[in-house]
C-alpha cells in the first residue's frame, strides 16, 4: 500500500499501528486524516 510508505515518514505510524490493533475503523479515520493532510501538502 501506498499509503503506508506515505506514513512511514511521519512519527504518528505507531499511534495509527496502536489504532489498528483496538479498532480497525480507527486507523481507517487515521489514514483517512493524514491521507488528507499529505494531499494538501503535495497540492502547495
Amino acid at each position: 500500500m501506498e499509503i503506508y510508505s506515505l506514513l512511514k515518514e511521519d512519527k504518528s505510524i505507531r499511534k495509527i499501528e496502536k489504532a489498528l490493533n483496538r479498532d480497525p475503523t480507527t486507523i481507517a479515520k487515521e489514514i483517512k486524516k493524514h491521507f488528507y493532510r499529505y494531499s494538501k501538502c503535495n497540492r502547495s
